[in-house]
């Protein structure tokens, strides 16, 4: 498995935790759960062990499981094109690590007593149908994010929120590079788990053109346009130039970006 795939998953695992209404409801589940204190652990633990085991089996079963579906759909995106057999593959394949941690948790909190193997097959089964349903829903219910408005002069592209923090800054071009698009700013490129579309679609309000199937350009960034015999390229400012395809040439035209 790529390197760049992992980092991918990771950025996008701690960029949905940042997000405080994640912890926030998993807090609240936590809490539901160690005071009711469900499949026996009432009776089998004091208040504050069920809270931390129950905090425990939240906080990691949830995060793992995030993470192992972000990786994974990088890894099926190409060749299983329809999403929702998608989502169901990625479910049933995240249900292992869950069931993972749950089985080590069960068996520093409980010992001998963690399960027997039937209760372990009992419990994957269980975890992996959940799995599959929550993919399943996000699926069907998965929306883009909104676009800043671009009447809002402090709006921020919203695919700079997929960015590590050093890499934030004003864009320059978005290019696709096998199942991942590399963005570039003012202060440096990193490789994001996306579609090219999707990716444009969140650099509203900042002022680009689509110039090649594969390269968008902020119009800000571009220096000049240049030919090399019949084709034209687009020159930008830190001095890389970019290919425009005859079918996106009249906009290039259009924006009168050339000369």
């Amino acid at each position: 498995m790529s390197r760049p795939l992992l980092q991918s998953a990771l950025r996008e695992t701690q960029r949905h935790f940042v997000d405080p209404r994640v912890p926030a409801a998993l807090a609240l589940v936590a809490l539901i759960l160690g005071f009711a204190g469900p499949f026996g652990t009432y009776g089998e633990l004091d208040t504050l062990p069920r809270l931390a085991y129950w905090a425990a089996v939240v906080v990691l079963t949830y995060a793992v499981g995030y993470f192992t579906t972000q990786l994974l759909q990088g890894v099926v995106r190409s060749s299983v094109p329809h999403r929702l057999l998608r989502g169901g593959l990625v479910g049933a394949v995240t249900g292992l690590p869950v069931t993972a941690v749950v089985v080590a948790l069960n068996v520093l909190t409980f010992g001998e007593r963690a399960g027997t193997v039937i209760d372990i097959v009992s419990l994957w089964l269980n975890v992996t149908l959940i799995a599959i349903g929550v993919v399943a829903m996000s699926v069907l219910l998965f929306r883009e994010p909104r676009a800043p408005d671009a009447a809002d002069a402090n709006a921020k592209p919203a695919l700079l929120d997929r960015l590590p923090l050093p890499q934030r800054a004003p864009l320059v071009s978005i290019s696709v590079t096998d199942h991942y698009v590399e963005v570039s700013t003012e202060k440096g490129k990193t490789l994001v788990l996306m579609r090219l579309s999707d990716a444009i679609r969140e650099t509203r309000p900042t002022r680009g053109l689509q110039i090649h199937r594969s390269h968008w350009v902020a119009l800000e960034a571009v220096a000049r346009t240049v030919r090399n015999g019949d084709k034209l390229l687009i020159e930008l400012k830190d001095g890389r130039r970019l290919p425009v395809s005859r079918s996106f040439a009249r906009d290039v035209r259009d924006a009168r970006l050339v000369v």
